[in-house]
Order: C-alpha cells, then structure tokens, then sequence
C-alpha cells in the first residue's frame, strides 16, 4: 500500500522569529481541515471552507506561549487570494494583541510619508511577512497551482 503525504506543518511569524507566532498547516484535503478545526473547537460552517484561521493563547508552565493561534489551509486552494485572505486574519489578529491602531498614520520626519512604526505601517509589514512565509512553503513544498 503505497504511504500518504502527511500534512505540511510549520510556523509563521508577523515581526521577528523570537517574537510571536501562528501554527501553520497545510492539509491533504477540505475533509481532514474540517476535522482538525473541529479537533480544535471550531466550527467550519459549510464544505466550502478554504482556510480558516483560529485564534487562541495557550498556557504552559502557568505562563502564556508566545502562538496566537493557528492557520489551516487546504492543498487544493493555495490561491493568491485565499493565503493573502488567511493572511489578513492573522496579522488583524496580531495587531489586535499588540493593540496596534491599523489606522494610525503617524507621518515620518519629512513630514511626506508615513512613519515605519506607525500602526497602519506595522499591520502592513506583518500582513506581508505572513503571506511571504506562507508563499514560500507551497513553493518549498511544490504546491503551486498555475492558473491556465
């Protein structure tokens, strides 16, 4: 009997690899991501679901980890769309947590941009950290689909 392909598993980060993370997992089909996010107390609410993100904390040793929660995405739906859509979730999520005001505009020395530490600029640096880590595992992982 030849052996299945397990699911893809790894760890994304908005800022830095010492800062905070969400699990990652990229499942063989829809019907084993809808059983994992029931696995983890959610509730897929139909069989169209392409990705979920959940957000949780968990407590070891009496103290916070440093997770917010986990993105699980289908194999057969890595779309631009649906890893910068579960993207979007996780770094609302983060800058949630940080309590990052997105629509901070705070404008940088010269007065003509914005500052790099403003909110809106932190929210759009993590929003792009997330999907360049997601990208690159289904490029490392050969799970590009090329749209014909």
């Amino acid at each position: 009997m030849p052996q299945q392909r397990k699911n893809i598993q790894f760890r994304v980060y908005p800022e830095s690899v010492y800062g905070f993370w969400f699990d990652c997992t990229i499942y063989r089909t829809a019907k084993h991501l809808r059983k994992a996010v029931k696995n983890r107390g959610g509730n897929p609410t139909n069989d169209g679901v392409r990705g979920i993100v959940q957000h949780f904390r968990v407590i070891r040793n009496g103290r916070y980890t440093k997770q917010l929660g986990h993105i699980h995405l289908c194999e057969s739906d890595l779309s631009a769309e649906v890893l910068s859509h579960e993207s979007a979730h996780a770094a609302l999520n983060w800058a949630d947590h940080m309590k990052i005001n997105v629509r901070d505009q705070t404008p940088d020395k010269t007065g003509f941009g914005m500052s790099e530490d403003s909110g809106e600029e932190r929210f759009a640096y993590a929003l792009g950290r997330i999907c360049s880590q997601l990208s690159h595992q289904v490029w490392e992982h050969d799970l590009v689909a090329i749209p014909e």
